[in-house]
């Protein structure tokens, strides 16, 4: 959109520490994964805004022991606005702020569906939020954050710009060989693992109507021949991908798409307006992503493998049903969420909009 301005994309944990950044790159997908309760207990801990505490002075000594090599880089390279997506950055720039002058201009974009106290970064020029909760939920705390209603602008989650525009949903079931009229399903691969696949081609078997499957195989790619030979057996019509880079496309072909509920992942549903049948999704911020799609009517929870031929019968047998999923996931999206944050960072990096 401004070809002329600079924009330099950073990774935080390439600043810190070897060891905290192999803990905290690996940390999070082993408690998700395979020790969930500890996970939560780490999530719902600091969850709720109204027993929020200020962190102190050793909190923030310790922050900035661990990102001081970050904060030495920005102040080298001085830039005009700082955009952080994760929390981490947010405090880096307060800390650096606190030291400078002329404090560098910076705004935070909540990635998630629900706000954690992680988030809660003082004196951001913006908060970019996916939702008028959230946006009510940290006014409630403006004091503290030194920010006003104005400072907190209600954009959705920046996704791809390519989910803006998509192919008619028949001309791209063509484009991939699928039948037009058939249930199509989209299962992504982090809701299974090689001890649960054959349960989802067991019991999608057990539809009592043609479906067709599309398998994002991820780095199982190339499938095994056994795993072919298990839906042939079972009469379920597929293809199978490794990684792409045409997402938007199979999401918009779907009727319904089998996924966990990241941030990026549901509001890419969203926008294609395909709905999301959640399964098992990690404890703390894909709990909240979950409830909210299901609090709007645009997802569903899939409790448990064996429930999955009903769930799929009802949506194929009350076509009224998967059609008003669909509305409700089209009108909660905010497709256009990267442009409106962008045009919004030019007028602040202009000197417009600013925060008094």
């Amino acid at each position: 959109m401004y070809p002329e301005d600079e924009v330099v994309t950073e990774d935080i944990l390439d600043y810190t520490p070897a060891i905290f950044r192999f803990i905290y790159s690996k940390g999070y997908l082993l408690m998700a994964s395979k020790l969930p309760i500890l996970w939560r207990i780490a999530f719902y801990r600091g969850e709720d805004l109204h027993k929020f505490k200020p962190p102190g002075k050793l909190s923030w000594f310790f922050r900035k022991l661990i990102m001081g090599k970050f904060i030495r880089s920005l102040k080298k390279k001085k830039p005009d606005i700082i955009v952080s997506t994760h929390f981490m950055p947010s405090d880096a720039v307060y800390l650096l702020n606190r030291e400078m002058n002329a404090p560098a201009k910076f705004a935070i974009i909540v990635t998630d569906y629900g706000i954690h106290t992680a988030w809660l970064t003082p004196n951001a020029d913006r908060f970019y939020v996916p939702t008028e909760a959230i946006k009510s939920e940290l006014l409630t705390l403006k004091d503290y954050l030194n920010i006003e209603s104005e400072n907190i602008k209600v954009t959705g989650i920046p996704i791809h710009t390519k989910y803006i525009e998509i192919d008619e949903k028949n001309a791209l079931r063509r484009k991939y060989n699928l039948e037009p009229d058939i249930f199509t399903i989209l299962l992504f691969r982090d809701v299974f693992t090689k001890g649960n696949f054959e349960y989802f081609v067991k019991y999608l078997s057990m539809v009592p109507h043609p479906i067709q499957l599309i398998m994002l195989a991820g780095k199982e790619w190339p499938i095994s021949d056994r795993i072919k030979r298990k839906f042939a057996e079972n009469n379920i019509s597929y293809r199978i991908f490794g990684y792409i880079d045409f997402m938007e496309e199979l999401m918009s072909l779907a009727d319904i798409v089998i996924t966990k509920s990241g941030g990026l992942t549901t509001s890419e549903c969203l926008a294609a307006g395909t709905p999301i049948g959640i399964y098992k999704p990690y404890a703390g911020q894909e709990e909240r992503n979950a409830e909210y799609l299901m609090e709007k009517g645009a997802g569903i929870k899939l409790n448990q493998l064996a429930g999955l031929p009903y769930t799929i019968t009802q949506l194929i047998e009350n076509p009224e049903k998967l059609q008003n999923l669909s509305h409700s996931a089209k009108s909660i999206s905010r497709p256009n969420a990267a442009f409106d944050i962008v045009n919004d960072l030019k007028k602040m990096g202009e000197g417009s909009g600013d925060k008094d």
